[in-house]
């Protein structure tokens, strides 16, 4: 099923349902698919074919979802821009995609010029200024277009989304999404969650980040969407107070805030979902959630490669330690590095096979061959399974310390400093070492008005783990630097 069939289907069979809620403006499912055809037909009219790229430099809005639906609908292929990238990385997504057209919002008309200064081939919307003279607007979409309307045929493994990763590990990679990939995650997704047409959604991700996790499990359920301008907690209480949010997606931060600054518990009650993704969620922060609003933080794991979700706690039966267990249609395995299935609780790469999966990176073939393996998808994910089938992460493939020959995992040692009581947070990474070859080195970020000292944190860290394993440095931060959905980003540690 694509994207388009999935919306024409909401049209037909509840037009007048509320579909997407931003502030105080809403739309219907009706308004929608109309909308959705207004930007496809201008798109047509403008020379986009098959196949083009359009790129959206865009704040969340109901202009965003509309414009995901009008590009495919168009039989373009969309992408989002993380806006808050280097400029060079941002210049090497357009560079690398030749997007024949962009839309985007006033507020990043200074990302365009600099565009614009580099020989910017493409034609450009912006769809909150009506008033500018230099480009489209969205207006000018909106109106009625009567040359040619867009009637592209479209099938469900054309391609129609491309997910860049965030390039804290070199340049951005595109994943290439086909409407069928989409399709059958957001089919498991709503299985494990037991999803109805009656749940209203938020996403609390940014928009460049999974940008279909905003809509698409509304769009295949006749679910409505409601969209905030950021993801604070009084902002997001206020939205499930407000509009009855019934599922939430957030990574752990957002839902560790809205414990820490003690938001109203009546505020949440029509929370059903709480589903935590893209960082670690602790048992504590469950715990703590749980005591608080009485509701059970839902942890889960997903990835670009795997079009989302892949891994989620049943929450009859959560362990919240756990990435939890595969969801339908995804087929996981732990291997070695010879590729051969290890044994309950031994550590190994996980690896994962699904028609949800992607087939590979935008015009990137050797990256695309190191993902996938005789139909298998390599995750670089360090994990170990327990003998009821649950998932643990253990690290990072390319974060895993080598010392003097044992494998050091960092995030054991990131929990053990994380149990100590005077520290915020850290992270670990490695340091060269003459005679060891490598070392662990940790950065924490101790709580307001700590006294402790590196020396006792290194005592603390040796009566749990073995002494290869205690940091041979530890240096106090201030902060650490974070990707805007809250995880750290250890490259540039």
């Amino acid at each position: 099923m694509t994207l388009i069939e999935m919306l024409e289907n909401n049209v037909n069979n509840c037009p007048d349902k509320t579909a997407i809620i931003y502030k105080d403006e809403s739309l219907t499912y009706r308004d929608f698919g109309h909308q959705s055809q207004m930007l496809a037909n201008f798109l047509a009219n403008h020379g986009l074919v098959k196949g083009d790229r359009v790129g959206l430099i865009i704040k969340k809005s109901p202009q965003a979802i509309i414009s995901f639906l009008g590009i495919a609908m168009a039989g373009g292929i969309f992408y989002t821009v993380d806006y808050n990238q280097p400029d060079d990385n941002i210049q090497y997504t357009i560079d690398l995609t030749r997007p024949a057209f962009l839309i985007v919002s006033a507020e990043f008309k200074s990302i365009l010029k600099k565009l614009e200064s580099r020989n910017l081939a493409a034609k450009v919307i912006i769809v909150d200024d009506n008033d500018n003279n230099d480009y489209f607007s969205w207006q000018d979409v909106q109106t009625l277009q009567t040359d040619l309307r867009s009637d592209v045929k479209i099938d469900q493994h054309d391609p129609v989304y491309l997910n860049f990763t965030s390039g804290s590990t070199g340049k951005p990679k595109g994943a290439v999404t086909t409407h069928e990939n989409l399709y059958w995650n957001t089919k498991s997704v709503v299985k494990s969650f037991a999803i109805t047409p009656s749940d209203i959604h938020l996403c609390g991700f940014p928009i460049f980040t999974h940008p279909d996790e905003l809509f698409m499990r509304a769009l295949y359920t006749g679910g409505t969407i409601v969209l905030t301008d950021d993801a604070l907690p009084n902002t997001i209480a206020s939205a499930v107070s407000r509009h009855k949010i019934t599922c939430m997606m957030a990574v752990a931060l957002i839902y560790e805030n809205l414990v820490r600054y003690q938001v109203n518990p009546t505020e949440l009650a029509t929370l059903r979902v709480a589903e935590s993704a893209g960082m670690p969620v602790s048992s504590r922060l469950v715990e703590d959630f749980k005591q608080r609003f009485n509701i059970t933080i839902t942890a889960a794991w997903g990835s670009t490669e795997t079009k989302g979700i892949a891994l989620a706690n049943p929450v009859s039966k959560s362990k919240p330690d756990s990435m939890g267990r595969p969801c339908p249609h995804y087929e996981i395995k732990v291997v070695d590095e010879t590729g051969q299935e290890v044994g309950i609780e031994e550590i190994g790469e996980m690896i994962i096979k699904g028609p949800a999966n992607i087939s590979g990176y935008f015009e990137n073939e050797q990256e695309s061959k190191n993902l996938i393996k005789d139909g298998w998808l390599y995750t670089g994910d360090m994990v170990k399974k327990d003998s009821q089938g649950y998932f643990y992460f253990v690290s990072r493939k390319s974060r895993m310390i080598k010392v003097a020959g044992w494998k050091v995992y960092p995030n054991e040692i990131e929990d053990v400093l994380a149990s100590h009581p005077d520290v915020a947070e850290s992270a670990v990474t490695k340091i060269h070492d003459q005679t060891l070859g490598e070392a662990p080195r940790a950065l924490v970020v101790l709580k307001s008005g700590s006294a402790v000292t590196p020396s006792d944190l290194r005592r603390h860290c040796a009566k749990t783990l073995a002494k290869y394993k205690v940091p041979t440095v530890i240096d106090f931060v201030s902060e650490l630097p974070k990707a805007p959905s809250g995880k750290i980003l250890y490259q540039k540690l």
